[in-house]
């Protein structure tokens, strides 16, 4: 049937076949909707203003003005096939349809009908099935085809219904016949083998041949049956009188050494360690010019004199640029060669270098403090927290303060208002 061909109750009588129609569109009534080419009507016109009615009523007053009303294309509404179903009535009621299960829509498929041709004769069709609805419908299909195995071993099913005879011929070597329900004939199949278990046997050991040799104080070789060779005693050839209590074997030697390698070798390792620690530490604070005091404990040198503390010297201070500076105290532990690390780690050493006899300094002024440059002005922080303890942040505030009025950042400040 061809898809533009307009499909009513009687074609869908003829294409269903034994198919049950719905429960509401019965074969009477189909058959009292096809007397008359406009029913229980006279002409189209009459038939055209019940079916207006009947879209008012079931559309509201919207319905009236609705596409496709109009005297010759009425019959094209959306509508106009549910309206012919419920038998032309003026009012609307609701029709009950039991939608068409998947098995008759593929029953009408068969015979050219197709679901476009079903939804445009108003026909509902079941909706297509949910995921979980597809995983069930495997799964029964799954226990079905589990109780109906696709091979049938031997010939005692041969003959049956769908199934050819046995054949005749033999199979392969190390194969059987089955019948394979997918292809409907009889395929050799390969027959599993049993694997050969092999069987538990005690390990091998050699026997011991006879006439043992004997050192010169009757001390015997001792037999090795897992490797069939003769083994030496701890004190094979030793003499008795001079053995005491520290007495080792040739073996307890070798192992004692060895022991002693090891220990070595780790404490080489730590050592070194050790070492690359210390070094990432002194780096860490000579990259810090603030730290510098620090550095020249923790690495063992002595501070020297840098330039801008000439300007900052106390009467009496006769100190020259190059100079170690006077009061600084190396830590007792360790000494230089340990330097201000703590012996064994890369800690400083809580007491190893004591800063508090370095010589006492003035406080810069505003604009020399200014001219000092970054890194003379971290020198100067860091050197006046590790003699009198102040932090910087605290020593930036002071310098800040006692600047002049009006400078920036600090210092005493006046102001004239206008009145």
């Amino acid at each position: 049937m061809a898809v533009g061909t307009p499909f009513g109750p009687e074609q869908f009588r003829q294409a269903a076949g034994g198919l049950t129609p719905p429960p509401s569109i019965t074969l009477a009534e189909s058959q009292r909707l096809e007397e008359g080419e406009f029913g229980q009507y006279e002409d189209a016109r009459d038939e055209r203003r019940a079916f207006l009615d009947y879209l008012v009523d079931r559309r509201g007053p919207i319905g009236r003005f609705m596409a496709k009303t109009g005297r010759t294309n009425y019959v094209e509404n959306s509508f106009y096939a549910e309206w012919v179903r419920g038998g032309r009535s003026t009012t609307y009621t609701p029709m009950a349809v039991r939608p068409l299960s998947r098995e008759d829509v593929e029953s009408l498929g068969e015979k050219d009908i197709t679901p476009e041709m079903l939804k445009a004769a108003g026909l509902p069709t079941a909706p297509p099935p949910t995921p979980l609805e597809q995983i069930r419908i495997q799964l029964e299909a799954a226990e079905e085809a589990a109780k109906a195995p696709p091979l049938a071993d031997g010939d005692d099913d041969a003959g049956a219904p769908g199934i050819p005879p046995f054949p005749t011929s033999p199979p392969p070597e190390g194969f059987k016949w089955v019948f394979d329900r997918n292809v409907l004939q009889w395929v050799p199949q390969e027959m599993p083998t049993r694997p050969l278990q092999p069987e538990a046997q005690a390990p091998f050991r050699f026997e011991q041949p006879d006439g043992a040799e004997e050192d010169r104080f009757g001390r015997k070789k001792i037999w090795n049956p897992n490797t069939g060779t003769w083994g030496f005693p701890p004190n094979w050839n030793v003499d008795p009188a001079t053995m005491g209590a520290d007495f080792m074997s040739a073996w307890q030697r070798g192992q004692l050494e060895e022991m002693e390698a090891g220990r070595l070798a780790t404490a080489e390792q730590f050592q070194q360690q050790l070492a690359g620690q210390r070094e990432e530490r002194l780096a860490q604070l000579a990259a810090q010019p603030i730290s510098w005091l620090q550095h020249a404990a923790l690495s063992g040198q002595t501070p020297l004199v840098q330039p801008w503390m000439i300007p900052l010297m106390r009467p009496g201070q006769n100190l020259q640029v190059g100079q170690p500076i006077p009061g600084f105290q190396a830590g007792a532990p360790g000494g230089a060669q340990q330097g201000g690390f703590a012996p064994g780690t890369a800690t400083p050493q809580p007491l190893g270098t004591q800063f508090s006899n370095l010589p006492e300094l003035r406080r810069p002024s505003a604009q020399l403090f200014a001219r000092m440059g970054p890194t003379a002005q971290q020198q100067f922080l860091g050197f006046r927290q590790a003699r009198t303890g102040i932090p910087p942040q605290e020593t930036l505030f002071r310098q800040r303060q006692g600047g002049p009025p009006g400078s920036s950042g600090g210092g005493f400040q006046q102001q004239r208002f206008r009145v």
